[in-house]
């Protein structure tokens, strides 16, 4: 790990004033944008179109699933309610069980057959975890049409959608509020021998005083080899940077270090 970003995630903790929520509100933000160098190549439109044809065939091959069910339909009796979101490894869907809410997240088909063993992963961390901040392991669904599993409901935002939809601005308190809690669920998961290894503005919900860390698809068992604690912090100093970055109003053209481009006190960059 990085030492700068554990002294920054150390210095959010141990400098931060008292607690203090997210408040879910609309904010103007900006966010600085990856600057893509101009490499003079021949024929650049030309190049240019072919990488977009191999990106747009690679992002449908990694997409591909069977079935991707709509609102309304059923699924091993469970209503679609509404369709959450959808990324690399599966989808991810709102459901009715019964009368209680749940969510369901179907596994992509060929992301399953090339790593089988991701799906064991998640669903035995899964079931070994009984935090109130992290969703519970209801069950598991395999059958010919969907592979993947129901797990517990909780209500709240992501602060990806907080920060590209609301444009909320996080302020100091807020970040160490939630530096804070993510904290304290990452020393439950490594005394339980359990690396997140995601740990980013998609993953975290925010409902209130409650912070959810969701999508154990990428965890491990800790090996102290290939799967380190460490790496968790890494994350979580980068997370925290991001959320730092939501009150920067004056983006600079020159290209600088984001602790020389953020306004940290001198206790913060320790």
């Amino acid at each position: 790990m990085p030492s700068v970003i554990w002294r920054v995630a150390a210095a959010l903790v141990l400098q931060a004033p008292p607690p203090q929520a997210p408040r879910v509100q609309a904010h103007q933000a900006q966010v600085p944008l990856a600057h893509t160098p101009y490499t003079g190549v021949k024929s650049v439109v030309t190049n240019v179109a072919k990488d977009a044809i191999q990106v747009k065939n690679m992002i449908m091959k990694t997409f591909a699933t069977n079935i991707k069910y709509s609102p309304g339909q059923y699924v091993e009796g469970l209503k679609i309610v509404e369709v959450i979101g959808e990324g690399r490894y599966g989808i991810c869907y709102l459901i009715a069980d019964g009368k209680d809410l749940r969510i369901l997240k179907q596994l992509k088909e060929r992301i399953h057959h090339e790593n089988p063993l991701n799906i064991h992963y998640e669903e035995e961390i899964l079931k070994s975890l009984k935090h109130e901040e992290i969703p519970k392991f209801i069950r598991k669904i395999e059958d010919r049409h969907l592979t993947g599993y129901v797990l517990e409901y909780k209500q709240g935002i992501t602060l990806e959608s907080m920060i590209f939809n609301q444009r909320h601005v996080f302020t100091r308190g807020e970040i160490y509020f939630i530096g804070k809690r993510l904290i304290s669920i990452l020393i439950y998961l490594h005394e339980k021998g359990i690396v997140h290894r995601d740990i980013r503005v998609p993953n975290v919900l925010f409902n209130g005083n409650d912070i959810y860390l969701v999508d154990f698809g990428s965890a491990r068992w800790i090996d102290n080899n290939k799967y380190k604690a460490d790496i968790d912090f890494s994350y979580l100093g980068d997370f925290l940077i991001h959320l730092y970055y939501t009150s920067l109003i004056n983006v600079s053209k020159e290209d600088k270090p984001w602790y020389e481009e953020l306004a940290l006190s001198s206790k913060n960059r320790l």
